[in-house]
């Protein structure tokens, strides 16, 4: 009985140490000492209720968590203060209070970011994930697992990782397999007291920024090619239009130059053969025959502004009347003898006249047929005197 006696106060000095551990990191933290005291008491009077429940008679068990209970009380209101005065004190616990607050704002900004928050021990080991990350590697535990190897890192210790992607800088990296970008930034723990501490790594995820500037890039990559092809058909078409203007320059130096020789060449049988006409016209007694010469230059005239193709013959006006008469006759198709029957002339004059005719028009080569050099000019008038 004594042995169980023993254990029993024991075990609740073992609780009551607890207990005013306890009390005293809370009222380290900022709490009141008498808060902490009255939370004990009321955990004891709780015991006490169930020791009275199970064991009525058993008086001296509840005399002693009774006296457990006050020397709690008094060990936590009457706690001596530590070294410092109580000024010092005071504000110390002022700052635990503040310190704690600070804490619990942190962690709610923790759990309430978007972006994906790991921390790693000095190893790189995830250690915390704020409810974010939790839920974007849903698949796989990411606790106790080197961050590099959870972020798809080639690198595999926390120098390559540094070196790589320098600490408090911006960095892009992809997520299973390409689908998720984001922008890394790592943070590392490191007091200047000690050594490296661990990391802190903030995810943004930038998918569709990435997606969007992918989708620029391939906009831009296809205005540009089509940029090319139209540089390139513009060169081409531009290459054409200085061929053409080339082309164009020739054809109109081309016709400059025949009109020029066109202009020489009417100048010439004006000067040469029409003006001796007309002062041959001029010097003829005979009216009858000015008449047929001044018909011969009208159609001359006549044919080369209406734009016809009828050579400007001065050579005709060389011709004599009778020898003009026969001409319109050999035009129409007649022969030597009908011509003789129409003007009453012998043969042999009709054909006298004829080889003066050639002689005049320039076909004393043979192979000029005297009919057809005729037929292809306009048709002679007939006498009007």
């Amino acid at each position: 009985m004594d042995k169980d006696r023993a254990d029993r106060i024991d075990g609740l000095r073992r609780l009551a140490e607890w207990l005013l551990q306890e009390a005293r990191d809370f009222g380290d933290a900022g709490g009141l000492a008498q808060q902490a005291a009255i939370c004990c008491e009321q955990l004891l009077t709780l015991c006490q209720e169930q020791l009275e429940h199970n064991r009525q008679g058993d008086r001296s068990k509840v005399s002693e968590l009774k006296q457990i209970c006050q020397l709690l009380r008094q060990a936590l209101v009457c706690r001596p203060a530590p070294d410092g005065t109580h000024d010092e004190l005071l504000w110390l616990r002022a700052a635990n209070r503040a310190l704690l607050l600070e804490r619990s704002k942190l962690q709610n900004i923790f759990a309430a970011t978007t972006n994906l928050v790991l921390v790693a021990d000095h190893e790189g080991r995830v250690t915390r994930t704020n409810p974010a990350a939790a839920e974007f590697f849903a698949g796989r535990n990411p606790l106790g697992i080197p961050f590099w190897t959870l972020l798809e890192m080639t690198q595999q210790d926390p120098e390559g990782v540094l070196a790589a992607f320098p600490a408090d800088g911006h960095h892009e990296i992809a997520l299973a397999g390409g689908r998720h970008h984001f922008r890394l930034r790592l943070v590392t723990l490191q007091p200047e007291t000690s050594g490296l501490r661990g990391f802190i790594l903030v995810l943004n995820d930038i998918s569709w920024l990435v997606d969007s500037r992918q989708e620029l890039e391939r906009l831009v990559a296809e205005r540009t090619r089509a940029l090319a092809e139209s540089e390139q058909l513009l060169r081409q078409e531009k290459h054409q239009v200085e061929e053409m203007n080339v082309t164009l320059r020739n054809v109109m130096h081309s016709i400059d130059d025949e009109r020029r020789e066109f202009g020489r060449i009417l100048a010439r049988k004006v000067r040469d053969q029409l003006l001796p006409a007309l002062d041959k016209i001029r010097r003829e007694p005979s009216a009858e025959v000015r008449g047929s010469y001044l018909n011969l230059v009208r159609e001359q005239l006549i044919g080369l502004t209406s734009g016809q193709e009828t050579e400007l013959d001065a050579h005709l006006l060389k011709l004599s009347k009778t020898e003009i008469r026969i001409c319109r006759f050999i035009q129409a198709g007649c022969t030597s003898k009908e011509i003789c029957d129409a003007l009453n002339l012998a043969f042999e004059t009709v054909q006298t006249h004829r080889k003066n005719i050639r002689r005049k028009l320039g076909l004393r080569r043979g192979g000029i047929n005297l009919h057809a050099f005729l037929a292809a000019r306009r048709p002679l008038v007939a006498d009007e005197a």
